[in-house]
């Protein structure tokens, strides 16, 4: 199952050919790049000049728009997401890269654990999204009760991105538990995090199914432990995104007021790719707050010796806010 992935070239091809598109920026995560040589080939042999994107590409908030000035280009071609950033500057095609659905009875395997709710939320990543429906049938005949939501800001029913789950979370109150089709944990610890019902995530690729919980309570109490040690923090680094979908300086400069109003510095830090490691580098700040991509905050903290916090963490460092309301389930964790 899930062994190619699925690009619609006809799509690139007719919107280069009605727009009569002469020099292409074409963009894809480091995953997809070994896929996209048949496309390039075809484009070359309607007479553009296509031009790859070398840079790290983590979403679609990594919309390549400065190389695309610079490259001087007319259509920015961006696979692998779903559109996000809209652009008035340079058209954007956005190019779906799905795997596509081989059924090999791996829901079959964890039947009677899922049989252990009446209720499941479905949700995915891009990549997966195909799946949910043959999930949702598969389940409803085993007599469970699916839902699949519908969010604000992303394409596709029951589709996540790792800064939006709002389609889980429109369906929560209606089920006892979330099941994530798709590869890696961070989307599924993304909405363990927002909710106290049990998330399930199954990887296709290797026919495995976890349950977060365990993962969720071992964050929260890392999580925990840098915001204890943020609270005698006195300088403070504000991550700023200087990404076209993680450009958020209004919220920066708003910790930055907060932060010196109580006695302490805060000082802003603009980047557009930004390592963990890359931050020991400042020595004199005490506490990093990032208000970019959460992946930063989620994945990579523990490679760091000092704390980086979301805002609302921060807020808790603060003694702003007390850290039952940050996490909403403090007897649960």
């Amino acid at each position: 199952m899930f062994r190619i992935f699925r690009l619609d070239e006809d799509k690139v091809l007719n919107e280069v050919s009605s727009r009569g598109s002469k020099r292409v920026l074409v963009q894809a995560p480091e995953g997809l790049r070994p896929y996209l040589k048949p496309m390039v080939d075809k484009l070359r042999e309607l007479g553009v000049t296509v031009l790859l994107s070398g840079n790290p590409c983590y979403g679609a908030c990594n919309l390549a728009l400065r190389e695309a000035e610079m490259l001087n280009v007319d259509l920015i071609v961006h696979v692998g997401h779903s559109p996000m950033v809209s652009s008035s500057r340079i058209p954007v095609v956005y190019l779906d890269a799905q795997y596509i659905v081989r059924e090999n009875g791996c829901l079959e395997r964890f039947k009677e654990t899922l049989l252990r709710f009446r209720s499941l939320g479905l949700f995915s990543s891009l990549q997966f999204i195909g799946y949910l429906e043959e999930a949702r049938k598969t389940l409803e005949e085993w007599g469970l009760k699916v839902f699949i939501g519908r969010g604000s800001g992303v394409k596709y029913p029951g589709q996540v991105l790792g800064c939006n789950y709002t389609s889980p979370l429109e369906v929560e109150n209606r089920v006892e538990g979330f099941l994530f089709i798709g590869g890696g944990l961070f989307h599924p610890l993304g909405l363990s995090l927002l909710t106290s019902k049990p998330v399930m995530a199954l990887n296709p690729l290797t026919c495995s199914l976890r349950d977060m919980r365990d993962l969720k309570r071992r964050y929260l109490r890392r999580r925990y432990a840098s915001i204890v040690e943020a609270r005698d923090g006195e300088v403070f680094g504000i991550l700023v995104g200087l990404e076209p979908g993680q450009f958020r300086l209004g919220q920066a400069e708003g910790l930055k007021s907060l932060i010196e109003s109580l006695g302490r510095e805060a000082y802003l830090l603009g980047f557009n790719y930004l390592d963990a490691s890359m931050l020991e580098a400042y020595t004199w700040i005490d506490v990093f707050v990032n208000t970019a991509c959460p992946r930063l905050s989620l994945e990579d903290s523990e490679r760091l010796s000092k704390p980086i916090l979301s805002p609302a963490e921060l807020l808790v460092a603060l003694g702003l806010i007390r850290w039952e309301e940050y996490i909403g389930e403090s007897s649960q964790t």
